[in-house]
């Protein structure tokens, strides 16, 4: 169709009728949507619809449910973080109920944790002016222990050591509510001191258990060689149970190893099943054996066939300390009651033990009864002893690792009490200084630190004066280290009686302090120390009617 065109001053236009024709005629050559077409689209629009909204929902209530549960985490991490840091450093737990606590912080301030009745939030802050710290939570519980017992709750506030929080915090979301538990324990509680308690006693031998010595064979058996019957030298394995903390022998009857005379003996471990054990034999000699215990029934017997008589003269309160596998020095009062040393060889094939040291030597020509070691280094030992005049001496001896020759490495020992200074005990304090508590004047604990110059060897006096940490009496004293500062020390105190109690030292003047003594027996006796654990340490003594007993104390590091 051609449109008809008008000449306008010489231009050419297309009609606006003939336009619109041609616009219709085009309009009805195509073909229309239908119903069914409509009807088809709006079915595959609502599938579409239908199987891609249920995943946007998926998606939102995912993202619901990740941010309840992220919320809900970090407010029981903030909330036990707060609640350990804050009651750790507590000075004493003044109130407690089932979901709050109030305490006294280091300048005697009372906060409390309790939970806000309205919002259900967490809120702490003076008793007086709480602010929400976090939540909401659906509860709030705090048990509290004491310094030992962590099974039975105790709620004597002056007791309280340990405390456990347990929270469940809500999730504000879709997802599941998180439960948070935390132990704090208390560095102090009530006063600064320690909390020394003591737990089970037992009667290991009912006939005699003097002088006797401690050797740990794992965490919850012990060996202990004593002076039984008749004198003689017998030795059993004590087990501790750490769920009961009860105590118990391993065998009915112990092992007699000297049926002639056992007596002073001293322990010193070889491997996990032997060990080596030097005693004041017949006729006052020195001799060594090695004992065996079997893991399965914990049983002792001699894995030495004879015992090896280092001295033939004599041979009073022997003290051993390892110097390798194989090795190990002897101190003991020889010949005139004077102090003499030697190294022991044991030999991991038979078993046998001999001299290594040919001559033993004299490192005081005087008098030296009830020596005590102490290992400085692989070649060097601390020594301190009873001298002349019942004084107490100190010096260091060295063994030469090539000819194991003892030598005096101090050319004069150190007379750290001049007055008197009996049955020493050594605990090393760090790689120069040492704790050794005595008797002292009127029988009465004394306490001092000795320092070791590494470069002479000379040892000297680090506390300027002793420290009296038992005006009444203080006999036999025995060491073990709580930590780097603090030393239980157990003792036969006033009256006879057993006691035990914690020294501590200040590392800035090498000053001792005692804290409140414990009265744990009515009679006690050279006692001996091991170490369980960290909080926990087993001791053996002669006890009433001079029979073997044992006893547990628990303390925890403050």
């Amino acid at each position: 169709m051609r449109a008809r065109m008008k000449r306008t001053n010489g231009k050419v236009c297309l009609r606006p009728f003939d336009f619109a024709q041609g616009v219709l005629s085009k309009i009805e050559g195509r073909r229309g949507v239908t119903l069914m077409e409509l009807v088809i689209a709006m079915a595959m629009i609502t599938i579409i619809f239908a199987a891609v909204l249920p995943q946007f929902a998926l998606i939102r209530n995912s993202w619901d449910i990740k941010q309840g549960t992220a919320e809900a985490l970090q407010n029981g991490r903030v909330l036990m973080d707060h609640i350990n840091r804050n009651l750790s450093k507590a000075k004493q737990i003044t109130a407690v109920a089932a979901s709050s606590i109030n305490f006294n912080d280091c300048n005697g301030v009372t906060f409390q944790y309790d939970v806000n009745s309205v919002n259900n939030y967490v809120e702490y802050g003076l008793t007086s002016d709480r602010a929400d710290l976090a939540g909401p939570v659906n509860s709030l519980t705090f048990t509290c222990y004491d310094a030992c017992d962590l099974d039975d709750p105790n709620t004597d506030v002056s007791k309280i050591r340990t405390v456990r929080v347990e929270s469940t915090v809500t999730n504000t979301g879709l997802g599941q509510d998180k439960t948070f538990a935390a132990w704090a324990y208390l560095r102090t509680n009530g006063s600064s001191q320690t909390a020394l308690t003591k737990g089970t006693t037992f009667e290991f031998d009912t006939s005699n258990g003097q002088y006797p010595a401690l050797s740990q064979i794992d965490s919850t058996h012990y060996l202990c060689a004593y002076m039984g019957p008749g004198s003689d030298g017998f030795a059993n394995v004590l087990t501790v149970n750490l769920g009961t903390w009860t105590i118990s022998k391993s065998m009915l009857t112990a092992l007699e190893f000297d049926t002639s005379d056992g007596q002073y003996p001293a322990l010193s471990q070889i491997d996990s099943t032997h060990y080596l054990c030097a005693y004041r034999g017949p006729d006052n000699d020195g001799f060594a054996i090695v004992l065996t215990v079997n893991p399965g029934t914990w049983a002792v017997s001699k894995a030495t066939l004879l015992p090896l008589e280092y001295d033939t003269s004599n041979g009073l309160y022997p003290v051993l300390s390892q110097i390798d596998s194989t090795h190990y020095l002897c101190a003991y009062t020889g010949t005139g009651n004077n102090g003499f040393a030697i190294v022991l060889t044991v030999d991991p094939g038979t078993w046998a033990v001999t001299k290594a040291t040919l001559l033993p030597l004299e490192y005081d020509a005087s008098n030296s009864l009830y020596p005590a070691l102490s290992q400085i280094d692989s070649t060097h030992y601390l020594c301190a002893y009873t001298g002349s005049g019942s004084d107490g001496f100190a010096i260091v001896l060295t063994v030469d690792l090539g000819t194991w020759a003892v030598t005096k490495a101090t050319l004069t020992a150190l007379e750290f009490d001049t007055a008197d200074g009996t049955y020493p005990a050594l605990a090393q304090i760090d790689s120069t200084h040492y704790l050794c508590a005595y008797t002292g004047t009127g029988n009465d604990g004394f306490a001092i630190v000795l320092t070791v110059n590494p470069g002479t060897w000379a040892v000297s006096k680090a506390t300027l004066l002793p420290f009296e940490y038992d005006t009444s009496n203080g006999l036999y004293p025995a060491l073990s280290q709580i930590h780097s500062s603090g030393f239980l020390c157990s003792y036969q105190g006033p009256s006879s009686r057993a006691w035990a109690v914690v020294l501590n030292v200040d590392s800035a003047g090498w000053t001792i302090s005692a804290e409140t003594p414990l009265e744990f027996d009515s009679a006690l006796a050279w006692p001996a120390l091991a170490q369980i654990d960290a909080g926990n340490y087993l001791c053996v003594y002669a006890g009433q009617g001079s029979d073997g007993w044992a006893a547990l104390f628990c303390t925890l590091r403050p």
